[in-house]
């Protein structure tokens, strides 16, 4: 197993934990349920708690019972749940499973509560409605238990499902809700189902645009297209523009215009006299755009306004995210956001819930998508909001002590081996297997507050040479502005801060990072003062680094002077160890008593956050 899907097992388990004491369960596997019922069914954290608190705490065999009328199923539960996610299973468990639907129609028995589930049933079965039955179990399945679902599979009535998720199909979940049953109306006669050559079931169709804009809303942008691998770009977004001028000015030719949307499934019905399409765990792969401007269209959609959708029933989630993968390769889609849904960042994304402050963006448009008060909460997205492009190279010159790989490595490079991280030499593996978010949000700050005294550069400088001791021909302030008007001079900044820091206790480097992360999410101004303050005097540091460590030819003019071939130098590999090394023997500060960015870091443990 790959330590990033052993991590999330642990992950899962935690959250399970974390449940139970929040909800006051008795026990973890009603926790699990709980889990469960919110991430398989899609349902809402408060509904599922008042039900297992409730009569379903006393299931009479049933672990969840949820009838969903929008998409007239039934789905029926079952959890087997272990802490260490090892659960085996009982070929007598499968078997009771299975006899569910036969004892649900049977004569009355059993406790209460089973009672209020056969009426439950009975009249959902009544109104037409199919059933479901989700086995689910948090370890993992052996071949004869799988030998033992097609055939209990084999004897279940054509309009009831069976399903079994193990404890690989739950790590998949984390990040990638399932989406609810849902129901689609198809415009008549355009529609062709083809049973599959290949073993899996395909449909092509025609679909209102409408019809997209109620599943839209019913569903939710982030679950809908949670394999998609990027989310809404934004209403500035030029295939935005054109799709909604193409629903104002000519709906009736949109069909012809658009590319169509690419969706894939668990399980789908089609009604062909109704023209009814039921569809089990909806998930749009290609055409987010799409569907994302149609919903946010304001006005009536015109009924003449329809789009192709092709539909492929796959239970596979390696094959849906492979589909994902191929039907987006054509487009302007980076290698970032087809790394959106590794293991590495959905686990990275986990562990940033323990920084409320700070937002990672697993996939482009993710901030977008979130509601506007929580959106709020992260501005301004300079600080708060880390994407994985940018937190690659503020890592790569914080933690790994790279800063010329920050501007030189190319986004292709940083994740084209995403797909085996643990290569040799591997950009991905090095940046993102088993991270610390601690190693993101860090040099997101620096990074942020090093614009900030770039922008300040002329006043805040303008009068402390003198003040500090810092004499010379040169006035300071101009060195500062030089190097951090360069990209590369930031990082390089940046690696030098991160060294510093890597060389501390742990326990006084855990108390300044602590106290680093509460200034910045503090928005108060005069911690945030305070913290730009302290790096002032790293850059201060930085400056004399870079004029000792670098053969420049004139050491008396400003570095300014010098932009191109600083530039350079710079961003030479070496470079940041040259750097290093001119502070480590003194050179740099031989005519100080103390150290300028040993004497920041005494500066930062002075920080006070409100």
């Amino acid at each position: 197993m790959a330590d990033s899907e052993a991590e999330l097992r642990r992950s899962l388990a935690d959250m399970v934990e974390q449940i139970k004491e929040e909800q006051r369960y008795p026990n973890l596997g009603t926790a699990f349920q709980h889990w469960v019922a919110v991430n398989v069914l899609n349902l809402d954290d408060e509904e599922v708690a008042s039900a297992l608190k409730g009569s379903m705490s006393k299931d009479g065999g049933i672990d969840y019972f949820y009838r969903n009328d929008e998409g007239r199923t039934v789905s029926i539960l079952q959890t087997k749940f272990s802490e260490t996610m090892d659960r085996r299973t009982a070929r007598e468990e499968l078997a009771s499973f299975f006899s569910t639907v036969r004892r649900l129609e049977g004569s009355a028995a059993g406790s209460g509560s089973f009672r209020e589930r056969q009426y439950e049933y009975r009249r959902a079965r009544k109104d037409g409605f199919d059933t479901k039955l989700i086995f689910v179990v948090a370890g993992a399945l052996t071949d004869g238990n799988r030998d033992e679902i097609e055939v209990g599979r084999r004897n279940l009535p054509d309009d009831v499902g069976f399903e079994c998720l193990e404890a690989r199909d739950l790590v998949g979940l984390i990040g990638n809700p399932r989406s609810p049953t849902c129901a689609l109306n198809l415009v008549a006669d355009e529609n062709f189902v083809s049973a599959g050559g290949d073993g899996h079931r395909k449909m092509v169709a025609t679909v209102r645009a409408e019809e997209l804009k109620r599943i839209y809303k019913n569903i939710g942008e982030f679950t809908l297209f949670s394999l998609n691998p990027r989310l809404n770009l934004g209403v500035s977004n030029r295939i935005h523009k054109k799709i909604r001028g193409t629903l104002e000015r000519h709906p009736e030719r949109l069909w012809h215009y658009n590319n169509g949307i690419s969706a894939v499934c668990s399980r789908f019905l089609h009604d062909a006299g109704s023209r009814t399409l039921r569809v089990d765990n909806l998930k749009i792969v290609n055409g987010c755009q799409t569907v994302t401007t149609i919903a946010s269209y304001a006005r009536s959609i015109d009924p003449r306004a329809t789009v192709m959708m092709r539909l492929s029933e796959v239970e596979d989630e390696i094959f849906q995210k492979e589909i994902s993968r191929n039907t987006n390769d054509q487009n302007d889609v980076r290698p970032s956001d087809m790394a959106s849904d590794s293991d590495e960042l959905k686990l990275l994304e986990q562990k940033f819930g323990d920084y409320p402050s700070f937002f990672w963006e697993r996939k482009k448009g993710q901030h977008n998508g979130l509601p506007v008060p929580t959106r709020r909460k992260y501005s301004p997205k300079g600080l708060y909001v880390i994407s994985a492009v940018q937190g690659a190279k503020l890592k790569l010159a914080y933690k790994l002590a790279a800063p010329h790989k920050s501007v030189q490595l190319s986004e292709e490079k940083i994740f084209e081996d995403q797909r085996a991280p643990d290569s040799a030499a591997s950009p991905f593996s090095d940046i993102y297997k088993s991270a610390d978010p601690l190693d993101f949000i860090l040099p997101k700050i620096f990074h942020y507050c090093l614009g900030e005294i770039k922008k300040t550069a002329e006043t805040r400088f303008g009068d402390r040479a003198g003040a500090r001791g810092y004499r010379g021909k040169t006035p300071l302030h101009k060195d500062v502005e030089a190097l951090l008007g360069l990209k590369i001079g930031a990082y390089q900044a940046i690696a030098l801060i991160g060294k510093v820091i890597g060389s501390m206790q742990s326990g006084d480097r855990d108390a300044l990072a602590a106290k680093i992360v509460r200034a910045a999410g503090a928005r108060d101004s005069a911690s945030m003062g305070g913290l730009q303050d302290a790096l002032a005097e790293f850059v201060v540091g930085a400056v004399y680094c870079v004029r000792s460590a670098l053969d420049l030819p004139d050491k008396d003019q400003p570095l300014s002077e010098y932009s191109g071939v600083l530039k350079q130098k710079l961003a030479q590999d070496g470079a940041f160890d040259a750097l290093h090394a001119a502070r480590a023997t003194g050179v740099a500060v031989s005519q100080h008593a103390v150290d300028p960015l040993e004497r920041a870091l005494m500066v930062l443990f002075e920080l006070r956050a409100a």
